[in-house]
């Protein structure tokens, strides 16, 4: 396979800049969750979650940091996949794709390309204003701030569930291409299945 994209499918590169980055999102996305539970479950119990995050409070500050490396692992992910793709040649349109789906799908992948560059941003801004930089540093113990008491933890929230429900709809698409269509979609991005014939 080439480094750069040709007609039929995407170069190397932008293959496993692509994957790298799905594996990095779906583990952080859950971990995300985990900390911001474990941010305002310290001394509180009134519910069934914030009463078992405030009694593993203990694990708070190594997911909090997990979190942020696997956040600036995307970011400069995503940075180096938007350089690469102003360099890179890209594939041709799906065949017999209306015009409208084309369009979608490029809208679709810029937005992406915003919310994972808005997510890891907001996240620092967040870091730096509710102090959290000596926990992450681990020059304290594991305690760590209350994040939502920050305008920054609004924005990181809201674009983290923009993000998850725009991966719906790419995986939707993904299926609908793969499976419905039967268009090879799979096969641009370095996966390829026998294709069984509709029956």
């Amino acid at each position: 396979m080439s480094i750069k994209g040709e007609a039929s499918h995407y170069g190397s590169i932008a293959i496993a800049l692509h994957w790298l980055s799905a594996a990095a999102i779906l583990t952080t996305l859950p971990i995300g969750f985990a900390t911001g539970l474990l941010s305002v479950a310290s001394g509180h119990s009134g519910t069934v979650f914030l009463s078992f995050a405030s009694r593993h409070s203990g694990i708070a500050a190594p997911i909090f940091r997990a979190h942020v490396f696997l956040g600036i692992l995307i970011l400069l992910l995503t940075l180096t996949r938007l350089s690469w793709r102003f360099l890179d040649s890209r594939p041709d349109e799906l065949p017999d794709q209306p015009h409208w789906q084309a369009l979608t799908a490029r809208v679709m992948h810029w937005l992406l390309y915003g919310l994972l560059i808005i997510i890891p941003i907001s996240g620092i801004c967040l870091i730096i204003l509710s102090g959290a930089i000596p926990v992450l540093l681990m020059k304290v113990p594991s305690a760590v701030p209350s994040f939502f008491k920050f305008w920054p933890a609004t924005v990181h929230s809201l674009a983290a569930f923009t993000l998850i429900g725009l991966l719906f709809i790419h995986v939707g698409a993904v299926i609908y291409h793969q499976h419905y269509k039967r268009d090879g979609l799979l096969a641009r991005m370095g996966i390829k299945f026998t294709r069984i014939p509709r029956p």
